[in-house]
């Protein structure tokens, strides 16, 4: 990364985190050579009315063993990135698909808000139609955004009834034991996986980030949050199979009744 970009990034974090802290700052401009598409500064294409995007396995990850893949039942996860709590609108959604075969990603990114409604016709058909969906604390937070923007766009949405939540599962079987206070994904990632994030984006700053990228036109601000929605999918499936690996039936007939505690703390 060249010295401008770097000023610029964190130029961009700055006003982020003051956003967060509800103070009102003006928008960093680009730096004056260009603005950037997305397809120039991450692996995706444009599909029809939206971004594609299949990135690699995030670095600072384990990879899944192939043997532990080839033992367990096919799932997709998948998370939300959004401008925040409806009716405002999502931007992206994220699928991670955990096969015999191996584990990918796709991200189904809206660089503009305009472009939610493709976002949403692409990717949610294959959330319905999962034979396991798995989450982290999706009950709560994802499933109901995609149900509300889904009703805003005047589209049905059906989500599978098998819907393994894994913070409902990690609470069961490793809080008392781990002394996990919050359960949310950090401390899951650290606990479960060994794994503490590189250079991630603090979820309070996910929507600023969107926002300067869609007035700016440069997809640069955006790099933060697809990094941020990355992690969070490749730890969901690391998760999967981590407590499929301990606990067999965990996954036979996914936990229905609500969880216990603060399930926003699970989005952090």
């Amino acid at each position: 990364m060249d010295e401008g970009a770097r000023d610029f990034r964190s130029r961009l974090r700055a006003i982020a985190r003051a956003r967060a802290r509800g103070e009102q700052v003006e928008s960093a401009a680009p730096p004056a050579d260009r603005t950037v598409p997305l397809g120039d500064v991450w692996p995706a294409e444009r599909a029809e009315g939206f971004w594609l995007a299949r990135p690699a396995w995030p670095a600072g990850y384990p990879r899944p063993d192939p043997a532990a893949l080839a033992a367990l039942p096919p799932a997709l996860g998948f998370d939300v990135e959004s401008m925040g709590r409806t009716p405002k609108p999502l931007f992206l959604i994220g699928l991670v698909r955990v096969t015999p075969a191996g584990v990918t990603f796709e991200q189904y990114i809206a660089a503009h808000p305009d472009e939610e409604g493709a976002v949403l016709a692409a990717a949610a058909p294959l959330v319905e139609q999962a034979d396991l969906l798995v989450s982290y604390n999706g009950r709560t937070f994802d499933i109901p955004i995609m149900r509300d923007r889904l009703v805003w766009w005047r589209r049905p949405f059906a989500p599978p009834a098998n819907h393994a939540d894994l913070l409902y599962l990690v609470r069961r079987h490793y809080r008392a034991r781990l002394n996990m206070p919050a359960c949310n994904l950090g401390e899951a990632e650290r606990y479960l996986l060994g794994v503490a994030r590189p250079d991630d984006l603090p979820s309070s700053e996910v929507p600023t980030m969107y926002e300067l990228s869609v007035q700016a036109g440069d997809a640069r601000p955006l790099l933060p949050v697809l990094r941020h929605n990355l992690y969070d999918l490749a730890a969901t499936a690391l998760l999967y199979i981590k407590i499929a690996q301990d606990h067999a039936a965990a996954f036979a007939a996914p936990a229905e009744e609500e969880p216990p505690g603060d399930e926003t703390a699970a989005l952090f």
